[in-house]
């Protein structure tokens, strides 16, 4: 860390930064008074992510493939640190167009590495990917897990490039760090739930947008804040805190305890609604939700005497699951394990149950067979 006074800035080089996690780390890094050069092909991500800093001193974007190595050089010369986020990120149009990543994932990487070596510069973050370890047995992964048997070629082209970083960093001094993300949400998501959610809002201009959430979804402010920046007015949004459902959903979804709960926020919500409207779009913010979609529905119904349109988040996310997984998977293809760190009291396994039971019979049976392991997403407390 630089000592705590005015130094020069940072000049920070950021591959991929009109995506959706290179346009959160621009923002943060010019927030804290760094320069940023962002260099993107916009062929996955859109300037729009980063046009708030569009005119700035400390701000350049240049519009280029990192496929283009000259182009690449001449642009990254004078900068301090590089991000090299930039990379497919279509999986499946990975595995039906093979060689997506072996270009946009490996030699764009190997580009920027040769790149850095040609210029004498040193420091390297590296965005990898939960990817690299392929079908890993049920354990808490380390960084020290192996081997390392990817399973997608989009998997594949990121460890190809973690090699490529380790050789370059062994023989030429390079000092990197790499990250392997999982799974990332947030704002900028170009789909998920809230990109669903968005596109019914647009087929539904006159419709009011309940969203239901736990407090702490809630009074974040997110979901609002995303449906804001897709010009959605504010006064059409409602947003209700629902403390204690998730928990009562789990023990059992369709308990009277829910029905009243479901009821009790449907009608405080009412309330809150200011303008005129002819549907109710609801997003149930909260996973745990979609196994009461039944009493919801006929809740909301009644409370508000109008059509009402559900957005269940565990269908976005199957949704997702499949889109990253291989066309050619029948069910027999599939296993299911299910990890958990507390364990499942009989009445949360029967109330879940009932939904999945004969639609997911795998699912069902890791259910009623969990596998609790009390080191899973291990964590340390921090006293003040």
């Amino acid at each position: 860390m630089r000592p705590n006074k005015k130094l020069d800035p940072i000049k920070h080089f950021v591959t991929g930064g009109a995506g959706f996690i290179g346009s959160h780390l621009v923002d943060r890094l010019l927030e804290e008074g760094n320069k940023v050069t962002v260099y993107d092909s916009l062929a996955l991500a859109s300037d729009e992510n980063i046009k708030q800093h569009f005119g700035k001193e400390n701000f350049n974007f240049i519009k280029a493939d990192l496929l283009d190595f000259n182009t690449l050089k001449e642009a990254m010369a004078g900068h301090e640190i590089i991000w090299h986020l930039g990379a497919n990120t279509d999986i499946p149009g990975g595995n039906r167009m093979t060689d997506l990543d072996l270009k946009n994932c490996t030699i764009a990487t190997w580009n920027v590495l040769e790149a850095m070596r040609q210029l004498g510069l040193n420091k390297i973050l590296f965005t990898s990917s939960a990817c690299v370890y392929g079908d890993a047995p049920p354990i808490s992964l380390k960084e020290t897990y192996g081997p390392l048997l990817p399973i997608s070629l989009y998997g594949a082209g990121k460890l190809a490039g973690e090699g490529l970083i380790s050789a370059y960093s062994h023989l030429f001094g390079i000092q990197a760090w790499i990250f392997r993300f999982s799974n990332v949400v947030g704002a900028r998501m170009d789909h998920g739930v809230i990109f669903d959610f968005i596109q019914k809002l647009r087929k539904n201009p006159n419709a009011m947008i309940l969203l239901l959430g736990t407090p702490t979804t809630i009074n974040s402010l997110t979901y609002q804040n995303k449906l804001i920046e897709n010009n959605i007015p504010k006064e059409k949004i409602v947003g209700q805190s629902c403390f204690l459902l998730e928990t009562k959903i789990q023990e059992n979804p369709f308990s009277d305890d829910v029905l009243e709960l479901i009821t009790k926020y449907a009608e405080e919500a009412k309330q809150k609604a200011v303008c005129k409207y002819d549907k109710i779009i609801v997003l149930l913010a909260c996973t745990h939700y979609g196994y009461s979609l039944e009493l919801f529905d006929k809740v909301l119904q009644k409370i508000f005497c109008l059509p009402v349109i559900l957005c269940n988040p565990n269908e976005s996310m199957a949704k997702s699951v499949f889109e990253l997984t291989h066309e050619n998977y029948s069910p027999n293809d599939v296993s299911v394990e299910l990890f958990s760190r507390a364990n499942i009291s009989p009445l949360e396994k029967e109330g879940i149950g009932k939904l999945i039971k004969h639609e997911a019979p795998k699912t069902y049976d890791a259910l009623i067979n969990p596998i609790i392991d009390k080191q899973l997403f291990p964590f340390e407390k921090h006293e003040n």
